[in-house]
């Protein structure tokens, strides 16, 4: 053959060759397509993917048990009513999405500040290759259904692509437009809820933004601490600006914050801000685990103000304490450096009172005031604790919404001394009264109606004349924040440990355990925690961690389930969520809230309870964050772990990451 002809033969099949690799090129990567003011997005590398392999776990099967499969399908309405909470106006129901995607779907939430009337927007990036046909069938349904519900549809132009708007009808108190936009690529159906965002997602798919998501700075710094970054290793990716995406959820509900404070600018004036990004990878249905989660938060440091009270030296314990016995449901340990760390909480108290020198004020009052428990903090208390701490719970039968009981213990140094100011401190209490208990003394509270023996946020008020209330419902607010932070509780110092529970009879249980104990605890002794407690021994590598925490599934959901099912879960109560509730609502909406979603149709607890792993968390504090690796294992655990990261992650992972995902589908 000429050279000539053969030149022309190979430039031919070139060519060709070329356009079968064009034909076959992977859609843009959400990160590459959502703009670098996305204060939260979430990803799934590959939707059917990600469908087969939840098949393979244990609640992919748990879902398919009788009563499970028709539960969900009578609550796919509920489901997106909560989605529409979340901001969701796209006109696109998740079940349509499903049936549409053949790879990634993204969904990211977007700082708008400058417009003051929506200071946010939505984006959805589904990748359809292979699915255009159902993907155009699927828009003209969807505007011949909305065009019968009054919507106004319109054809738009850019970027040479035909972008469909679709305004919804004005319901009454709507002060924004509900408008959605929808454009179909050639591998790509994107939409937006504004004009600005979809005419940006649109131009990125031809020529990248220069300030897209993935060349921030900040996610690509967040993503290198990652060891998993393409979808042979993750199905779902997220990262999230912790303060950012607040903000933007707080616009969405259209909510004014519930106090005359605002947590989220305490949060922010007290150094929280400095908490700048949370990313991490989920992968389904891997050799190990049924799930398994590597995520990291990013932190400047040193952190400022209140923000230091996050102290967790990578000092948690990994001895079982002899004291928990083999009934509980959730056991969690946690290195904290409470010495140093207490005292960093004085800004956040004083600005939540919006009173300067409130906490020393309380303090001050815990050691003089002749009513009060007459206890100096600083002297009697803070020397003799240590930075170990453990927290517990456990299920008690029948279930009730009291069901659920929690533990908290501190080991300290002189259990001698710390007895005698605790009897001291509880003989003032009011509401106090002792339990004698196999030759320990337990004192148990519970509080009466007298509002001046009360722990609340308003006996801060007296100190800010602002804090007044000048109508009928904001009395109401604070007639509501006399309720006492915690009605019941019980507290003692037992050997080496100072130990606080929701219930005296719980504090009761783990003396007994103790006292029974031999080398081992009786939790230790349990097959599923032993499995759970090797799983995080792995995967730490030997490194020191500052907590770990491991729940066994299967006894610490039974209340939740049983009282879902008997429409009963808004009545139930966790010691931690009583707390919370307290500081950030003055009435919180699980105690107003009917149970919306009906469980009446699921099936008993006994028929899903195999299928329920133990789960387990742990955690190490890094020089730039905190790096956290969670799981749920797999029935009959493989020995292979997942990976661990080299010693110094990689810093600048971003196309790496974005490039590894697209090229392994």
């Amino acid at each position: 053959m000429p050279y000539t002809r053969l030149k022309a033969f190979a430039l031919t099949l070139a060519l060709l060759a070329l356009g079968e690799a064009n034909a076959f090129a992977d859609a843009p990567h959400a990160a590459e397509l959502l703009p670098a003011s996305t204060q939260g997005f979430v990803r799934v590398d590959n939707l059917p993917k990600l469908t087969e392999r939840w098949k393979e776990t244990q609640l992919g099967n748990m879902s398919e048990v009788e009563g499970m499969a028709a539960f969900w399908e009578e609550q796919k309405l509920e489901i997106e009513s909560r989605l529409s909470d979340a901001g969701w106006q796209l006109n696109l129901h998740p079940t349509d999405i499903y049936s549409i995607s053949s790879g990634q779907v993204a969904v990211g939430w977007i700082d708008r500040a400058s417009n003051a009337r929506k200071p946010y927007s939505i984006a959805l990036v589904v990748d359809i290759k292979g699915n255009e046909k159902n993907t155009t069938e699927l828009l003209a349904r969807i505007q011949t259904e909305l065009k019968g519900k009054q919507a106004t549809v319109e054809k738009l132009t850019h970027a040479s692509r035909e972008l469909i708007k679709i305004v919804l009808p004005k319901k009454a108190g709507d002060l924004v437009i509900h408008e959605s936009y929808l454009v179909q690529t050639d591998e790509q159906l994107l939409a937006a809820d504004d004009l600005e965002t979809i005419k940006y997602l649109l131009d990125g798919v031809s020529k990248p933004a220069a300030d897209r998501l993935a060349l921030a700075e900040l996610y690509g710094k967040a993503v290198g601490h990652l060891a998993l970054k393409s979808d042979k290793d993750f199905d779902v990716e997220y990262f999230v600006r912790p303060i950012g995406i607040a903000k933007v959820l707080r616009a969405i509900s259209k909510k004014a914050p519930a106090r005359d404070t605002d947590m989220l600018k305490v949060l922010e004036n007290q150094g929280f801000d400095k908490l700048e990004a949370a990313c991490g990878c989920l992968r389904i249905s891997s050799a190990d685990f049924d799930v398994y989660h590597q995520g990291f938060v990013i932190a400047q440091q040193p952190l400022p103000k209140s923000a230091q009270i996050l102290d967790f030296p990578n000092e948690a314990s990994s001895k079982i304490p002899n004291w928990a016995g083999k009934n509980m449901a959730a056991l969690t340990s946690v290195s904290w450096n409470v010495k140093d760390a207490f005292w960093k909480v004085e800004g956040l108290v004083d600005e939540v009172a919006g009173a300067k020198d409130t906490f020393k004020l309380v303090i001050d009052g815990m050691k003089s005031d002749p009513l009060g428990p007459q206890i100096d903090i600083r002297n009697d208390v803070m020397p003799f604790l240590t930075n170990e701490i453990y927290s517990a719970s456990d299920c008690i039968e029948p279930i009730t919404p009291d069901s659920k009981r929690s533990l908290i213990a501190i080991r300290v140094t002189d259990s001698a001394k710390l007895t005698k100011v605790l009897d001291r401190a509880m003989k003032n209490e009011p509401d106090a009264s002792p339990i004698d208990f196999e030759g320990l003394r337990i004192w148990k509270v519970s509080k009466q109606d007298d509002p001046s023996v009360t722990l609340n946020i308003d006996e801060f008020d007296n100190f800010n004349s602002k804090k007044k209330k000048k109508d009928k419902e904001k009395e109401k607010e604070a007639d509501d924040s006399n309720e006492p932070w915690l009605s019941n509780w019980a507290i003692t110092v037992h050997k080496d440990f100072l130990m606080f529970s929701s219930h005296a009879e719980m504090i009761q249980n783990a003396v007994k355990t103790q006292q029974g104990a031999e080398s081992a605890s009786a939790l230790d002794r349990e097959a599923d925690f032993t499995k759970a407690k090797q799983a995080i021994e792995k995967l730490s590598g030997g490194k020191p961690h500052c907590v770990w925490q491991i729940d066994r599934t299967a006894r610490s959901y039974e209340m939740q389930y049983e009282l879902f099912r008997q429409d009963k879960l808004p009545q139930s109560r966790s010691m931690l969520a009583s707390i919370m509730d307290r500081l950030l609502h003055p009435k919180t909406e699980v105690r107003d809230q009917v149970q919306k979603v009906k469980g009446d149709r699921l099936p008993k607890f006994e028929a899903i309870k195999e299928y329920l792993m133990p789960s387990g968390t742990v955690v190490r504090s890094e020089k730039e964050g905190w790096f956290i690796q969670t799981f749920v294992l797999k029935g009959g655990q493989a020995s292979k772990i997942i990976p661990q990261r080299p010693d110094e992650p990689k810093t600048a992972l971003t196309a790496e990451r974005i490039e590894g995902s697209a090229s392994s589908k």
